[in-house]
């Protein structure tokens, strides 16, 4: 299960390799601050608060009066309580439950960072307009299914064949592309307010930063739970074996391409 990785992994989940959180994390409550103008949030949720790095940033560049986190790690729920002063509700559940702990049309902000990874675009989004209030906006960032292939390209080419990752990528729920994205917002009546592709060129200088970006993106927990054929510990030895093999290849150069959305529902509740 994707929560067993994010309950191992909590205490260091914020080291963010390469600093592709806090790229996109800057730009989205770019996005934000620029759309409220200054003005208070009187209910904000975070649909996969993770560690509360967005909301805490977040509550220091708009007021923000109703605060409510979700996640399926207990572990990660508990660094957001460290991370996290003054009034916030934490729920552990699944983000699609969300809808058993708050009303519809109640929520003028929705954060969904990464979450798409992990839950059908289409479930989220139909759960996200359900509790949007008529004008809401969603903060919205995720990997595609394009992007994590291109990072299989060139050098790891020799472990995309070794694990598949093209028929593990088909069934996984992440977005197709940025284009496909964009047009399920379209299908859930949430108009595109401001989007940024974001492409920044990665270096990985050994092993253990594949290691770290596999953690860090999510690639991990998504592929040994939900597509890995293999044990968890062989995965782990094969991992381990591969370091040596592949010394000699690095520096490998990638790109890590992502959507970052700020998506408004129309006035009318439907």
């Amino acid at each position: 299960m994707v929560n067993d990785f994010y309950n191992r992994i909590a205490d260091r989940y914020d080291t963010d390799w390469s600093g592709i959180y806090a790229d996109i994390r800057k730009i989205s409550l770019k996005q934000i601050t620029r759309h409220f103008k200054g003005k208070p949030i009187t209910n904000a949720i975070d649909l996969a608060i993770g560690t509360g790095s967005f909301l805490y940033d977040l509550g220091h560049l708009v007021p923000v009066h109703h605060r409510i986190g979700i996640d399926i790690s207990e572990k990660m729920l508990k660094q957001a309580a460290k991370n996290i002063s003054g009034d916030i509700t934490l729920i552990c559940d699944d983000a699609l439950n969300i809808r058993k702990y708050v009303a519809d049309h109640s929520q003028d902000l929705i954060i969904c960072q990464f979450l798409l990874s992990y839950v059908k675009s289409s479930e989220v989004l139909k759960t996200a307009w359900r509790i949007l209030k008529p004008g809401g906006i969603i903060a919205l960032a995720s990997a595609t299914k394009k992007d994590l292939q291109a990072l299989h390209s060139g050098r790891f080419r020799i472990t995309k064949h070794l694990f598949n990752v093209e028929k593990y990528l088909k069934g996984a729920d992440t977005p197709a592309c940025h284009e496909d994205l964009l047009d399920t917002l379209a299908k859930y009546k949430l108009q595109v307010v401001r989007h940024k592709s974001h492409r920044k060129k990665v270096v990985f200088k050994s092993f253990e930063d594949v290691t770290a970006w596999a953690i860090d993106s999510g690639w991990a927990a998504q592929y040994f739970y939900s597509g890995y054929k293999l044990k968890k510990m062989i995965g782990r030895i094969i991992f381990s074996v591969l370091s040596v093999i592949f010394h000699p290849l690095y520096p490998i150069y990638a790109n890590n391409d992502i959507s970052v959305i700020l998506a408004q529902k129309s006035d009318d509740k439907g």
